[in-house]
């Protein structure tokens, strides 16, 4: 009898120590779990994180350069109606305006302009030949003197030459009571012996 009661005494221990074995066991699984759980987060879950938003922030960009593009389109399309309107005008110009080998007669045509409206023709400094992109220029400085309606004629006359000629400048001195003197610079537009139409884009 007292073997038998020393040994239902003895059970219950030994069943608390397996169950706190197993207890102890359970508790290092879920620790090694969650051990685990964190580093996944840290290795793998965040930077995924990170690149999926980076990811977003790249399509958005480019949704956003498309949208603008898109608004662009019909601006694009004018400026390219205006280019070759530009093209077509330039074209013709250059095919009007006089050579650069015909500018010397130009400069003739104005010396007998001016003593054709009796003006004294002082200083006549034609400047050397220069090339734009579609268009050639020459400048002519000149210094006359007369009276101002034989200036005013004067000028008018060269104005209407066929060539495209432009007042740059025009500065009047009064001499006396009846003479006037002027400084003018005219500027004469020729073809471009290298101008071939704009390149088409």
């Amino acid at each position: 009898m007292r073997s038998q009661v020393r040994r239902s005494q003895s059970m219950p221990k030994r069943l608390l120590r397996r169950c706190q074995v197993k207890l102890n066991r359970n508790l290092i699984t879920i620790a090694i779990l969650a051990v685990v759980a964190v580093t996944f987060l840290i290795v793998v879950a965040r930077p995924l994180r990170k690149s999926i938003a980076s990811e977003r922030n790249t399509i958005r960009m480019k949704q956003g350069n498309i949208t603008q593009t898109m608004q662009l389109a019909p601006q694009v399309t004018q400026l390219r109606i205006r280019q070759k309107a530009v093209q077509e005008y330039m074209s013709v110009m250059s095919k009007r305006l006089p050579k650069p080998e015909e500018i010397p007669a130009i400069l003739g045509t104005i010396t007998a302009l001016g003593t054709e409206c009796g003006v004294r023709i002082v200083d006549f400094a034609p400047q050397p030949h220069v090339d734009s992109d579609v268009l050639g220029q020459d400048v002519l400085s000149l210094k006359v003197s007369g009276h101002f309606p034989q200036i005013h004629q004067f000028i008018i006359m060269i104005e209407r030459l066929d060539p495209t000629i432009w007042v740059q400048r025009l500065v009047l001195t009064r001499r006396d009571k009846a003479g006037v003197s002027a400084e003018i610079s005219l500027l004469i537009f020729s073809s471009n012996t290298d101008f071939s139409d704009f390149p088409d884009r």
